[in-house]
């Protein structure tokens, strides 16, 4: 995704799967989360899709949501711009 200075954007990333079903399946149990988008990327030949939270207008905002996602058990997650 290309962006424009200004324009980025910060999502919780909370797995990334080389099939779109498993991608699919957590982004249905993190839908009381916020908004959820499944992003494609191609890494070394092969398709990922990245599971994301967002996007979020502050970082503070994400990081309460990390939070929240690692007492419910999803792990931390990575905070990404993108």
């Amino acid at each position: 995704t290309r962006t424009t200075p200004g324009s980025a954007r910060t999502y919780i990333q909370v797995g990334a799967f080389r099939e779109a079903e498993n991608a699919r399946a957590l982004e249905n149990r993190l839908l009381d989360y916020g908004r959820t988008v499944i992003a494609t990327a191609d890494v070394d030949g092969q398709r990922f899709y990245r599971v994301r939270i967002g996007p979020f207008g502050a970082t503070r905002e994400a990081e309460q949501v990390v939070a929240k996602l690692s007492r419910d058990g999803y792990g931390r997650g990575s905070l990404v711009v993108d």
